[in-house]
């Protein structure tokens, strides 16, 4: 069962269910496992267990993680591979693949995974003495284990509060000396070498921190990492226990800042109207968020509505059984999914807005989440303005933001309230199962779900 983060002295989590199913567990004696840890979701039943999760031992030789993650190929690698023990189980021509591996995972609880990274810390000082650089990194390849340098990383999704999460955390680490953020966003994972860069970015912080004694939390933000195409896979093979925060957005109120986002930033290279030209996938046949910006030849600069479902990346987690046809028919994406015990702070939007109900215990939540001493300082009244773009210098760009309850997008809302309602339903109903899910106000933020199902330009409904 998911854990629900409650107010108190200490966090009140429900108990892992110990109930298993005949369908899982017969899945387990016929070892149907992940191939690798990767696969496509498809028509076929898969064999994870969302109550455990896998403890195997890295193969760098093969690029795999702990779990047994396969880096670096790409998705058209899983229709024409087949060695060894590695097998390939075909679904409709229409539907991705789901690809298994002949050896079982082996599960293990992991109780004591908040206290890996220090223990591993304390490990990898040796006495005192920190271990250096070279020992760590070659500058492209990881020599040692690193899981140790990051604690948490705020991972998605874009315009969905990331920078204020990043700001908030920034700013309590200033006053308490608990915290450090790096200052920005770090876009080293998408890359084969990027861990690698993110141990150069974190090294000085430690080495500096041990020197004088300095114990903290490290974390770093990327609101892109959950849709790019194998960031997921590398945190899952070097930084397994690094903790993941995601904040959620409504799709309709997601598209209105993301479009005009790009479009003030990047005009006049987007496409302007009509918006209906942006219903569907970004870049054709690219199920990832693209490579492309101004160079991208449709010119959405990867603004589209097919992004709004949130929930296809969130199941790249391998958070959820997947053996249903109820839940598969929610994740008709084709996405490789890299099963890994990353614990998941999940959030929306709205849970950081003053006197909200779903707020009145998000930052003691968090807190506990985090693993921190330090309180952290509590949520102050924002009021937001009602055109934040109106006093920007670019006024011609200004001149083609959109005003989403305009009736030009009525055809873009009723495709994102679709999207909404089905990212709903999946994250209530499977992913906040997840043991290895937090949640603030449970009752609260499924209240805040439900209203994705509906059009928040209604009158009766205006967000």
């Amino acid at each position: 069962m998911g854990r629900s983060i409650m107010n108190g002295s200490e966090p009140s989590y429900r108990a892992k269910s110990s109930k298993v199913t005949a369908c899982k567990f017969v899945a387990a004696l016929l070892a149907v496992a992940f191939l690798g840890g990767k696969y496509l979701v498809g028509d076929n039943n898969s064999s994870s267990n969302s109550d455990t999760r896998s403890s195997n031992e890295a193969n760098n030789s093969r690029g795999k993680n702990k779990l047994g993650v396969v880096i670096g190929g790409n998705d058209a690698d899983l229709a024409t591979e087949v060695k060894g023990k590695d097998k390939i189980i075909s679904s409709k021509a229409d539907r991705p693949i789901i690809r298994h591996h002949d050896t079982p995972r082996e599960h293990v609880t992991g109780d004591d995974d908040d206290d890996h990274n220090n223990s591993s810390k304390e490990i990898a000082v040796r006495n005192g003495k920190f271990p250096s650089l070279s020992s760590l990194t070659d500058g492209k390849n990881i020599n040692s284990d690193v899981d140790w340098m990051l604690d948490f990383a705020i991972v998605g999704f874009a315009k969905c509060g990331t920078t204020w999460m990043m700001n908030y955390l920034r700013k309590n680490g200033r006053s308490s000396g608990e915290l450090w953020v790096n200052q920005g966003e770090v876009h080293f994972m998408r890359k084969a070498e990027g861990p690698a860069k993110m141990v150069n970015l974190m090294y000085k912080t430690h080495a500096a921190d041990v020197q004088e004694g300095t114990k903290r939390i490290y974390g770093v933000k990327n609101p892109a990492e959950m849709e790019l195409e194998g960031s997921l896979g590398r945190y899952a093979q070097y930084f397994p226990h690094t903790k993941f925060i995601i904040s959620l957005r409504h799709p309709v109120k997601w598209f209105e800042s993301f479009f005009n986002f790009r479009q003030y930033h990047h005009y006049p290279h987007m496409i302007v109207r009509p918006t209906t030209k942006l219903i569907g996938e970004c870049e054709p046949g690219y199920p990832y968020k693209p490579k492309c910006m101004t160079s991208c030849k449709t010119g959405k600069m990867d603004v589209c509505t097919i992004r709004a479902n949130f929930h296809w990346a969130l199941s790249r987690l391998g958070k959820t059984p997947m053996t249903s046809k109820k839940e598969k028919k929610l994740l008709q994406h084709k996405m490789s999914i890299d099963p890994m015990p990353n614990k998941v702070f999940i959030m929306e939007s709205r849970q950081i807005i003053y006197n909200h109900p779903s707020a009145q215990n998000f930052t003691h939540d968090l807190h506990d989440f985090l693993g921190l001493d330090k309180d952290l300082s509590e949520l102050q009244p924002y009021v937001p303005p009602a055109d934040k773009y109106a006093e920007f210098s670019n006024k011609e760009a200004v001149e083609h933001l959109i005003h989403i309850c305009d009736e030009e997008h009525d055809e873009v809302r009723k495709d994102l309230v679709r999207i909404g309602k089905d990212a709903a339903t999946w994250i209530t109903k499977y992913f906040l199962e997840s043991p290895d899910v937090y949640v603030s106000s449970k009752e609260e933020f499924i209240k805040l779900m439900d209203d994705w199902g509906h059009d928040p330009c209604s009158k009766e409904r205006r967000l």
